[in-house]
């Protein structure tokens, strides 16, 4: 795994897209303890933008069977809980 982790979000997106939930469950719990630089904050919004599009339609319908996949679950709640809060008014 640490070899992976020179680009943490390509792995984390690679692992989804191949459906290593597992793997992507570990990497994202991992990023969670990582210094959260712009540059990092940008490639995960770029993943949260890429996990929209065509390509992941098959993990987003994934989702709808998150009680087989409870660490796909994980890994998208990790993602949502590593994109900075925005104040709400």
């Amino acid at each position: 795994l640490c070899s992976w982790f020179h680009c943490p979000v390509s792995t984390l997106a690679l692992c989804l897209w191949l459906h290593w939930f597992e793997l992507a469950a570990e990497v994202a719990a991992r990023l969670a303890g990582m210094e959260l630089t712009p540059e990092l904050q940008q490639q995960l919004r770029g993943l949260v933008e890429l996990l929209e599009s065509p390509i992941f339609v098959r993990v987003r319908l994934d989702l709808l069977k998150t009680r087989g996949r409870p660490a796909l679950l994980r890994t998208i709640l990790g993602l949502v809980a590593l994109q900075p809060q925005e104040a709400t008014l």
